[in-house]
């Protein structure tokens, strides 16, 4: 979205289920990913939004304290603010928002492809829902058996 001459904002929300047993690091990666579209976009991240779903009936909240500080310390690496705020759920994933800005005329969008213009894969297609294939289920969700 342009907000003035020669800038743009990008807004952007992920959500990251557990992909690793380390609560650090699960902050961590969720924090990575949602940085990763802005700077996707040709952005620089500016503000973080925490956003995270805890089953606190499960899990205990030392360890989303662990998630969040993960998550913090990828933040500020990055030097995006987290003083925005937080909010929670009780649901199992972490969520995370990011704000950036990027110049408008240099953007990388996802919706602008072209025949014959290259395409950049970072990681196999299929990835994510052979990693969704390993885990349990939520809490409260059911499997259809075959």
């Amino acid at each position: 979205m342009r907000i003035g001459d020669g800038t743009a904002l990008l807004l952007t929300t992920d959500f990251f289920t557990p992909v690793v047993d380390d609560a650090y690091d699960w902050g961590r990666i969720a924090a990575a990913n949602a940085l990763s579209d802005v700077y996707a976009m040709g952005g620089r991240p500016v503000v973080a939004v925490n956003l995270l779903g805890w089953p606190r009936d499960v899990l205990p909240f030392e360890l989303a304290a662990q998630t969040l500080r993960g998550g913090l310390d990828v933040r500020n690496a990055a030097g995006a603010t987290s003083r925005a705020g937080t909010a929670s759920t009780t649901l199992s994933e972490v969520r995370a928002g990011v704000t950036g800005i990027a110049d408008p005329n240099r953007l990388l969008r996802n919706d602008a492809g072209r025949p014959g213009v290259p395409l950049s894969l970072t990681k196999p297609l299929g990835i994510g829902c052979s990693t969704a294939g390993t885990r349990p289920p939520a809490s409260g969700s059911r499997r259809r058996s075959r």
